[in-house]
């Protein structure tokens, strides 16, 4: 072999090194972008289809603050008030939220029952937003906050009842406290 041979095969070689470095490059991108993929099909799947899949069938929803709390994350435990009420007190975060599996072909009417508010001024700031939207209250009697829920195409439902918690004074660990939410289809009567 020639030495002009030899440096055109060694470029050569050097050349085919080079590409084959991007095209693992490529591969390794490729890869990741595939494993990013599946895990947001594998999300999905655990999350939306599911909630889309059982809220076909669920018509109404009702939490009771004697159910097993796997819902919410700041509140109390459970404190009974008499025998056949209990309640729960929402901590610091003034946040009472959750998303649910239900079917919204029909107005939907969301109640809350509120027991108790740690100061005067937190029972003026009792906000509701549902799907990320500020959602009116649409009445008040006694303790119970109603709203009603437009319909919607989808199998679930955001909501998030707060209070401002720039009005909690400093010594109180808690804000409000609840004892029942419950989300069915508005009656007739209701409209």
């Amino acid at each position: 072999m020639t030495r002009l041979e030899d440096i055109g095969l060694r470029a050569r070689v050097e050349e085919l090194e080079s590409e084959l470095e991007e095209t693992n490059r490529r591969l390794t991108n490729l890869e990741s972008m595939v494993a990013k993929i599946r895990a947001l099909g594998e999300e999905f799947w655990r999350e939306e289809a599911a909630i889309m899949l059982m809220g076909a069938g669920v018509s109404s929803w009702r939490y009771d603050a004697r159910d097993k709390n796997t819902l919410f994350q700041d509140v109390f435990q459970c404190e009974t008030i008499n025998e056949n009420q209990a309640r729960r007190w929402v901590g610091k975060s003034g946040l009472l939220g959750a998303t649910i599996a239900i079917n919204r072909t029909l107005p939907l009417m969301l109640a809350v029952c509120v027991t108790g508010f740690s100061s005067a001024e937190l029972a003026n700031t009792l906000q509701l937003e549902v799907d990320g939207a500020p959602l009116a209250w649409s009445s008040r009697e006694r303790q119970t906050w109603c709203a009603i829920v437009p319909e919607a195409r989808s199998a679930r439902l955001k909501f998030r009842i707060s209070v401002d918690t720039a009005q909690l004074p400093a010594e109180k660990q808690v804000t409000f406290s609840f004892s029942e939410i419950r989300i069915a289809p508005l009656s007739g009567g209701e409209l």
